[in-house]
């Protein structure tokens, strides 16, 4: 199937989940980015496979506990762990360790470099996860504001711009494809083609995104847009009960990254 909505997060589905609330959308905006900055830290300064395997499945509680559709996110980590998988298997025949695959002559797989790819996706996804969770379950009137606190100017409107336009990009994609597909482009046979077929499609989408993003910023120019996106938005500070938790995840993490020693 050439759709692209069971495997790319599309933005009717996150704005449903952001704004209808619900279990997750109740923990202040500023405790779920210090979050994120956990799990982001957690995953580059911890090298134990068991404890990010340990921080995955903690994303994927947070992410079930909110509420939010978890066979989507299983869709949409494919191409996330696609894009993991290509650049870290380049780095599977270097790693020291057990030989599992031999091939005279021209590699060697261990165990350590098996060990290092699964480790690299799990790292990838748990960031993907929280992410995801974090995104949806957080108002765009909240993302907006903590961009308008966080990030300096102009970046804070690149920000909502690109957070905004890259769901565009796929939904035109998904429509080329969709419309290949109908003009048989499913009768298309052998890698050739089809790699063919879809480098034109992602071609012409990028192409009439950017005319499409030239046209929207010639009618917000019409409206009075000056370059800058104002939030009248409030942040709920975050409770004392959720900075508790967070920082004792922090000491969690530095105490399992440089005392605990876990292969």
């Amino acid at each position: 199937m050439p759709h692209l909505e069971s495997h790319i997060p599309d933005m009717p589905t996150i704005f449903y989940f952001s704004e209808r609330g619900g279990r997750l959308s109740r923990i202040s905006p500023w405790s779920k980015l210090l979050l994120l900055l956990f799990f982001v830290v957690s995953v580059t300064v911890i090298q134990s496979l068991v404890i990010v395997l340990l921080l995955y499945a903690l994303t994927l509680s947070l992410y079930a506990a909110g509420g939010l559709p978890l066979r989507r996110l299983f869709g949409w980590s494919i191409l996330p762990a696609v894009f993991v998988l290509t650049i870290s298997i380049l780095f599977i025949f270097s790693q020291g360790g057990t030989p599992v695959l031999v091939v005279p002559g021209l590699f060697t797989i261990t165990d350590g470099g098996i060990f290092l790819v699964i480790k690299l996706l799990l790292k990838g996804l748990t960031v993907v996860n929280f992410s995801l969770a974090f995104i949806m379950s957080t108002k765009y009137a909240e993302i907006s504001a903590l961009a308008d606190k966080v990030l300096p100017r102009p970046l804070d409107v690149v920000f909502l711009l690109t957070f905004r336009f890259v769901f565009i990009t796929f939904e035109v994609i998904n429509d080329l494809l969709t419309a290949a597909w109908a003009r048989g482009g499913s009768l298309l046979k052998g890698v050739p083609k089809m790699a063919s077929l879809y480098a034109k499609v992602f071609g012409i989408g990028v192409i009439y995104s950017f005319d499409k993003a030239e046209r929207v910023g010639k009618a917000m120019e019409a409206r009075g847009f000056s370059g800058e996106l104002r939030s009248y938005g409030s942040l709920r500070p975050p409770s004392l009960l959720e900075l508790a938790a967070i920082a004792t995840a922090f000491c969690a993490v530095i105490v399992l990254a440089y005392l605990v020693v876990i292969p």
